[in-house]
């Protein structure tokens, strides 16, 4: 799993003083994904948490550089405002990316962002996807791209311009698997195709999202 802070501001989580923004790909489209929704329910957005999300299916990291003034637009003056971004996938499969040239991108994302504003940005690390895969890579071989940038993710939220990083791949998790050609790995009870969580997988990666926000600071 992601990093969990245990800070002293941990027991003092103000749901009210929160604003959180979404950006990122389809599987934060609210178009298309529950993820907002179940995020709200949960401790401790106790449906408190004022959430808007900028998420557009299809969109690569360079897409979300060009497309931002939405997002920068919704920071809330006297807020702690979150910028949880979803979105690696896509800048490798799509336009054919490496990991960590889509990580490349996604910090010059992040420090357009922390110049107009002082977001606490907190990136997901990518699931795996097994079809939608575009001219450039293979299932294996993207995954091979998708596990260098999660591996740069990992070891660098903090240099990127984050102040903490969600686990998508969970250990012992149902997105916690390599071989994304085995349809196996990608239940229906789960999953929509092999490059879409569901309703009941975007309530798994909103506990996520809730277990690393609820230690994070609101002062």
């Amino acid at each position: 799993m992601g990093p969990i802070f245990l800070s002293p501001y941990s027991a003092q989580f103000r749901s009210d003083n929160v604003q959180v923004t979404f950006d990122g790909n389809s599987l934060v489209d609210p178009n298309f994904s529950t993820l907002c929704t179940s995020l709200q329910g949960l401790q401790p957005m106790n449906g408190r948490v004022t959430i808007s999300n900028y998420g557009l299916s299809g969109q690569t990291v360079q897409n979300m550089i060009s497309n931002a003034s939405d997002v920068d637009n919704s920071f809330v003056a006297g807020k702690t405002n979150y910028l949880l971004i979803w979105e690696i996938t896509n800048s490798i499969f799509n336009s054919g990316k490496t990991g960590l040239a889509a990580c490349a991108d996604m910090v010059t994302y992040i420090s357009d962002r922390l110049a107009i504003h002082p977001w606490l940005p907190v990136l997901l690390t990518c699931i795996p996807r097994g079809s939608n895969l575009g001219s450039t890579w293979t299932a294996v071989t993207g995954e091979t791209q998708l596990e260098a940038a999660n591996s740069y993710i990992r070891a660098n939220y903090l240099t990127m311009g984050c102040v903490a990083y969600v686990e998508a791949r969970r250990t012992g998790g149902p997105f916690d698997f390599t071989d994304s050609t085995n349809a196996a790995n990608f239940p229906a009870s789960l999953w929509t195709d092999m490059t879409h969580p569901n309703s009941a997988g975007k309530a798994i990666i909103a506990q996520y999202i809730s277990d690393v926000l609820r230690y994070q600071p609101t002062p």
